[in-house]
């Protein structure tokens, strides 16, 4: 079978009007035959244009993905992207889109306001070894941290055709896909590291107040072969904080679910004669922006359907004096 490789030309020329940008992410899904619906998330500014398409190219040919969806998060906005492509053969494709201009101010991409992105994805389309779906991502892809604080993310993706899957840390792109010139991943490792199997990003611990991007790689693997990956940039917003402790402090004595969460979340002691006594939710500047008291069960719940998309922060104070923390993510 020929190996076909489809390598994306520069979008700079016509995702021109695409400024002010903090993450993206691309995944795709099957239809039927060798059509794929693929998915282009983007995080970007308020202040600049939010454009009603984008363009890919496949083949040297443009194709384009329309937005279906824009949800506004505070000083940011998401914008939701996809398109259905029809490949006409078997093969593997390389896809990528870029972006002209990033936002400002990014601690570890110099000159980051002049600086474009690319993601990218690979596909593998085999008729014979049955259909492909990419990892889906599982959270929001801006993320926050606190000085002096161990930072700890899972960025584990589920995969419905139950394909195995590992996690790669890769230095960010420039436009056309070009090395940016002195970037650097926001520590060396071990202090700055992505655990390949499990998903956790760990930072341990930020020493500076900044803005920081990573680029994930996420590989799909099936009967031993490489058959996929998509990518995302992650973004890390290093905060100095209120003293509140972002770290996880459950001890596995709480379940948190689910989480993320777009409605309701449920706060359950595992065990059953331990009651609740307070629950207290903070926002990641320490503001309080939750309390339930008097509670005396073992579970309870929290709405947050009118929460803003982003991360939080619960404290749990139990009857037997015990206090319990832990980060619970909004995600629409």
């Amino acid at each position: 079978m020929k190996k076909i490789i489809l390598i994306l030309l520069s979008f700079a020329a016509y995702n021109i009007a695409f400024a002010g940008v903090y993450s993206t992410s691309i995944s795709y899904k099957y239809l039927q035959d060798r059509k794929y619906e693929i998915y282009v998330n983007v995080y970007k500014d308020t202040l600049t244009t939010n454009p009603s398409y984008l363009f890919i190219n496949i083949g040297n040919e443009l194709d384009t993905l329309y937005k279906y969806k824009q949800i506004s998060i505070g000083a940011y906005i998401h914008i939701y992207y996809k398109g259905i492509h029809d490949f006409n053969a078997d093969g593997s494709y390389l896809v990528s889109t870029d972006f002209s201009n990033r936002i400002s101010g990014i601690w570890n991409i110099p000159n980051s306001i002049n600086t474009g992105m690319t993601i990218e994805s690979y596909i593998k389309i085999d008729s014979l070894n049955g259909i492909n779906n990419s990892a889906n991502d599982s959270i929001p892809l801006i993320d926050t941290a606190i000085v002096n604080q161990l930072f700890s993310v899972n960025l584990s993706s589920n995969d419905i055709d139950g394909d195995s899957l590992s996690y790669k840390l890769k230095p960010c792109r420039g436009a056309d896909g070009s090395p940016i010139l002195g970037y650097t991943y926001p520590a060396q490792p071990p202090v700055f590291a992505l655990d390949s199997i499990s998903g956790i990003l760990t930072w341990n611990t930020p020493q500076y107040q900044g803005e920081y991007s990573v680029l994930i790689q996420v590989e799909e693997w099936r009967l031993g072969s490489l058959i996929s990956y998509t990518e995302r940039e992650h973004f890390i917003i290093v905060n100095l904080g209120s003293g509140i402790n972002t770290q996880d402090k459950s001890n596995g004595k709480v379940d948190v679910f689910p989480n993320p969460s777009s409605d309701i979340v449920n706060i359950r002691l595992k065990n059953s004669k331990e009651k609740i006594f307070e629950i207290e939710v903070f926002d990641i500047i320490g503001k309080q922006i939750f309390i339930k008291s008097n509670i005396r069960t073992s579970s309870s719940i929290i709405d947050v359907s009118s929460y803003e998309q982003g991360v939080y922060f619960y404290k749990i104070i139990s009857s037997n004096k015990e206090v319990y923390s832990g980060k619970i993510i909004v995600y629409y």
